[in-house]
């Protein structure tokens, strides 16, 4: 889906055409890349996946937004930009992959620490 945007910087207006994802039960992905966000890289290891992948998530990468808390994981050390709305579902949603459900233990405890240390932003 794609959405013409006005951004105006200091004096100047300019348009922007941005690419959205279609994300199943969200609207659009409420959150900033990776790149444009993080400031200081950190890590924090939560284990492994049920599918024996290794999970970490950058603490730095925590914005709060409308309707939940972006962040940014890692599974094998790649890094994925995420969203969850906080609910006691145990959801996120990827830009590129879409809806996960969390059931092992460390995607559990990934988004209970997400969720209990949200940070104002945004």
């Amino acid at each position: 889906m794609r959405h013409w945007m006005t951004v105006l910087a200091g004096t100047v207006v300019m348009s922007v055409m941005a690419e959205t994802a279609a994300i199943a039960q969200v609207d659009s992905f409420p959150c900033i890349p990776v790149t444009a966000r993080l400031q200081e890289l950190s890590y924090v290891p939560f284990g492994r996946t049920q599918k024996g992948d290794r999970l970490g998530l950058n603490p730095n990468s925590l914005v709060s937004v409308r309707n939940g808390v972006c962040f940014t994981y890692y599974t094998n050390d790649q890094a994925r930009d995420a969203f969850t709305p906080c609910d006691r579902r145990g959801v996120w949603y990827t830009t590129d992959e879409g809806r996960y459900i969390a059931k092992s233990p460390a995607a559990k405890n990934m988004l209970n620490y997400i969720c209990s240390n949200r940070v104002s932003g945004n």
